[in-house]
């Protein structure tokens, strides 16, 4: 449904199938980041944490990790007002992917966070 542009239909479907089975996890990462992309354009909060929520269980070393997990933090910190979840996902890719791209835009993040906010871990 999300290959064919039909957001509408994907998201009435990820719902009833989270509904009937809440463990249910997607098992392709990049259908994963087009979902949360989606669910993140429909401000659906729940759903979105319930699928970006410990990916590196689910995809432990994944190359699009990284991205899931930054695109999560500035969720967390941007839209849902939690600093500190965001500053965790944002230390776990500075830690675990050293040459990862998206490194830059991981600490800038970082950044902004600790000069934004009182947190400290």
């Amino acid at each position: 449904l999300l290959a064919q542009k039909d957001e509408g239909r994907a998201l009435t479907a990820f719902s009833d199938i989270t509904k009937l089975n809440p463990e249910f996890k997607l098992n392709d990462m990049e259908v994963v980041l087009k979902m949360a992309k989606v669910l993140h354009e429909h401000s659906k909060w729940k759903p979105l944490v319930g699928l970006l929520e410990n990916l590196h269980e689910v995809f432990p070393s994944h190359p699009l990790l990284p991205k899931a997990y930054g695109f999560y933090a500035k969720v967390l910190y941007d839209d849902l007002g939690q600093p500190l979840k965001a500053k965790c996902l944002l230390e776990y890719i500075l830690e675990n992917y050293p040459n990862h791209p998206i490194r830059g835009a991981a600490k800038r993040e970082l950044d902004l966070i600790n000069k934004n906010t009182n947190v400290r871990l």
